[in-house]
């Protein structure tokens, strides 16, 4: 699968309106702590997400280095979660060349 346009954790509305017209969606997350967080958010707006597994292997999506693990709801909907490591961008070696 070809990876699309990732929402971030703030974005769960997004996200859900996502689940709901394309039955998927993408979202980068920066810790393991955020997946039950999204989960329960989805949970308390949408009550068919309350149950969900989690795969960290994915056939065609595992390859992707960022890839992180794959949440799958009772009612068929998934999200992808792909880890981003948002370090600050070091421009010391641009500066002193």
């Amino acid at each position: 699968m070809k990876r699309g346009f990732n929402f971030q954790t703030g974005e769960i509305k997004d996200v859900l309106k996502a689940l709901s017209q394309n039955g998927f969606a993408q979202m980068d997350i920066d810790s393991e702590r955020e997946v039950a967080q999204i989960a329960n958010d989805l949970a308390k707006l949408d009550g068919k997400y309350k149950n969900y597994r989690q795969k960290f292997v994915i056939d065609g999506m595992s390859q992707d280095e960022q890839f992180h693990s794959r949440i799958v709801f009772e009612c068929g909907h998934y999200i992808d979660l792909f880890f981003v490591d948002d370090e600050p961008e070091d421009y010391d070696e641009i500066f002193w060349g």
